[in-house]
């Protein structure tokens, strides 16, 4: 049994974000994620959701407007025959490396993101609002990315200047300091010709 609103909101697309690139290979999440795709990754996971609360009669969309809750949420669940909607996440990609080198890129667009989401939801109810972070770790690099800050040239490829656990702690301290309720979750590790990582997500509640 489910203790709040925002635990229940948040079950499936936790047990999504398990699941969402499954049918790609390595390469291909490696390329999603070298472009620093987030749209590519919000689509796959509300397809991955959506395979879970169809049972519910919910579904989850993208870029959805309501109006008097929210104007173009990055994703929405709401419940088919009611309307009413049942949970809005605003996502953001960041790289590992910049969690920690380079706050000021990211931060400032964070804060906007968690501003919008708590002027959210519907009069007279508590809609839960989640910020989604996807936070690809490039651990080996060997075809350049677009931007290669954070990584050093090591022999004929290029490697983090942080360990993976490091830019985990630096991304959770982040992000409780902007909402509460943090879920890290393991998305996926990618072992391919151009480089290896690890793709993180983070679901985190905004009162």
């Amino acid at each position: 049994m489910f203790e709040t609103p925002e635990q229940r909101a948040s079950a499936p697309f936790l047990a999504a974000l398990l699941t969402c690139t499954d049918h790609l290979d390595d390469l291909a999440v490696y390329k999603v994620c070298a472009r620093g795709s987030e749209p590519e990754l919000n689509d796959l996971l509300r397809h991955a959701t959506n395979s879970l609360v169809r049972p519910n009669d919910w579904i989850v969309q993208r870029e959805q407007s309501r109006k008097g809750v929210i104007s173009r949420a990055d994703l929405m669940m709401s419940d088919l025959p009611s309307g009413m909607v049942l949970a809005i996440l605003e996502a953001k990609m960041v790289y590992s490396t910049d969690v920690i080198d380079a706050p000021d890129l990211w931060t400032p667009a964070f804060d906007r993101d968690v501003t919008k989401l708590a002027a959210s939801g519907e009069t007279g109810s508590h809609t839960p609002r989640f910020l989604l972070t996807w936070v690809p770790h490039f651990t080996t690099v060997r075809r350049r990315l677009r931007y290669m800050a954070g990584h050093r040239l090591v022999g004929e490829q290029w490697s983090s200047v942080h360990t993976l656990g490091q830019t985990r702690t630096a991304m959770t301290a982040a992000l409780t300091r902007l909402g509460t309720d943090v879920r890290q979750v393991q998305v996926r590790e990618s072992h391919s010709l151009d480089g290896d990582l690890t793709l993180d997500a983070y679901l985190t509640a905004v009162s």
